[in-house]
């Protein structure tokens, strides 16, 4: 009688696991479908950043006036694509330079810039590198060069 007894303990317990790892596989499964709506969206994300950065350095190389660079429709649409942007931001900074001051300020609410680096693009751009690096923002974390 001991036998049987201690056998169906055994069967309700693996019964129990049995459930608890169905259910864990589903939260797994939740997860995923999660983890790749995020993943979707950093993809939209980068795709947007590259199309309209190419774009607006194309359409703007020959003009002289910041002004009408950040007025650019491209500029524009950047900046509105929000915090998710500023780490492909700070790595394009990184890797080719540019003006992307504006953009920077106007998404992050911050400006690590100081009144006397205006207009020095290298002092500018280390500025915005090591606000990026401070914050460890991806793409940017990298110790910007000197």
């Amino acid at each position: 009688m001991t036998d049987t007894y201690e056998l169906t303990l055994l069967r309700d317990e693996e019964l129990r696991l049995l459930r608890r790892i169905e259910g864990l596989i589903a939260e797994i499964g939740q997860l995923r479908g999660a983890l790749k709506l995020f993943a979707d969206e950093a993809d939209r994300t980068g795709v947007e950043f590259v199309k309209h950065a190419q774009k607006w350095k194309r359409e703007t190389i020959h003009l002289s006036s910041p002004t009408q660079k950040y007025i650019h429709p491209s500029y524009a649409r950047i900046i509105g694509l929000g915090l998710s942007v500023v780490p492909l931001i700070l790595d394009d900074l990184r890797k080719q330079g540019g003006d992307w001051f504006y953009a920077l300020r106007a998404i992050t609410g911050e400006n690590p810039i100081k009144t006397s680096m205006a207009g020095d693009m290298p002092k500018m751009t280390r500025a915005w590198l090591l606000w990026g690096a401070k914050r460890n923002t991806q793409n940017a974390s990298q110790e910007p060069k000197p």
